[in-house]
Parts: structure tokens; sequence; C-alpha cells
């Protein structure tokens, strides 16, 4: 319904729709990335940038956290801190490789006149990010949650929900022995559909 509305450019009671779906559930991230899209709409770059910092805070997949940076890119174009919003580019890409992410890259590069050095902006990316209050990596809080749901599952044999929380660790982390203990555990479930992370869940055969 929120999506409809906002497409209507009934933009204060998309609003409206949204904010009581977040508080049956406030970390919804579908809700909340789709109430950035209305701040967006507005340009009031505070209240999206607030918005988007809870998005970051709950997002717990590869995918999120791609459209996170890409979110956060697109504000500090807007507000042309061109060099900064690369930055966020990358890391999006790091996380989902997206037309979209792709092409704002060659965007920023047409519109300052300049090439992109990847290699220097991923050395400066620090330095570029922290003065904007924009995070380089995604919530260890996040991490570490998933982490230790994992361990907790697996030592009570709970295998197909320890090997999605370990899918959550390695889609935020990219970890060699996360992958491991992954395909460990595939074989522990191998009467079971093996899921593919975010994109196949699994199911039972």
């Amino acid at each position: 319904l929120a999506y409809v509305l906002v497409e209507k450019e009934n933009l204060d009671e998309a609003l409206e729709v949204l904010d009581r779906g977040l508080r049956f559930n406030p970390l919804h991230t579908k809700l909340l990335f789709e109430r950035a899209e209305i701040f967006k709409l507005r340009k009031d770059w505070k209240r999206f940038k607030e918005t988007a910092d809870l998005c970051w805070e709950y997002a717990y997949n590869a995918d999120d956290v791609a459209r996170v940076y890409r979110d956060y890119g697109y504000m500090l174009i807007e507000l042309q801190k061109f060099d900064a919003a690369v930055c966020c580019y990358l890391i999006s890409l790091n996380f989902a490789e997206t037309d979209t992410a792709q092409e704002q890259v060659l965007y920023i590069s047409s519109v300052t006149g300049k090439a992109i050095n990847l290699q220097k902006t991923i050395e400066r990316m620090e330095e570029l990010l922290v003065p904007q209050d924009i995070p380089i990596y995604p919530n260890p809080d996040m991490v570490g949650i998933a982490r230790v749901l994992a361990q907790w599952y697996e030592k009570e044999k709970k295998y197909e929900r320890a090997l999605a929380c370990h899918q959550v660790v390695f889609d935020l982390t990219a970890e060699a022995e996360t992958k491991r203990k992954i395909t460990s555990l595939r074989k522990k479930t191998r009467t079971q559909q093996p899921g593919r992370g975010r994109r196949n869940k699994g199911s039972a055969s």
C-alpha cells in the first residue's frame, strides 16, 4: 500500500502507513527503505540519513547492505560529495554487483570530468566517509549476533538454523573460515535441499 501511495505521490499518507507498520516491527528493513525513499523524493537529507542509518543497523544480508550504500551514495551525489559517493558505490558493489551502482560511478566521472581512481579511492575510504558519519563496514553487532546464534544452534544440533546464521555471517564478512563451516554444515543437512544463502533458503526434499 505504501509503495502505491508513493507512486501516486501521496507521500504524507504513505509515511503514515509505513510508520504504523514500523510501530509493529521497527526492524523491518523493507519498510525502512520505503520510508527513506519518501525523504529522498522530498530531498530531506537529514531524515533520509537517519532512516538509512537504521537500514544499515538492521541489515543482515548482502543485498540490503548493498542497497544501504547505494542510498548513501545517492544522497552524497545530491550534496555534491562526489568522492565520498564513489566510496559508497564501491562498498555497495562489494556486496552486490548492480547496474545502478556501476552507472552512478560513471555518472560521477562524467559530472566531475575526471576518471575515477579506484585504488586511491579505496585507500581514502575512511578519510572520506568518517566526516560524513557513514560506516565503512556492515553493522558488527549484526555479525556478532549471527555468529553467536550459529554456534548455539550448532551445539543444539539444529543444523539448518545454524547454516542460516552462518550464511548471514558470510554474507556480511566473506570469511573463508565461515565458508568452510557452511560447506561442512551442508553435508550434515544433505537430506534436505541445500540452501544458497539469501537467494535460495532451501526446502525439504
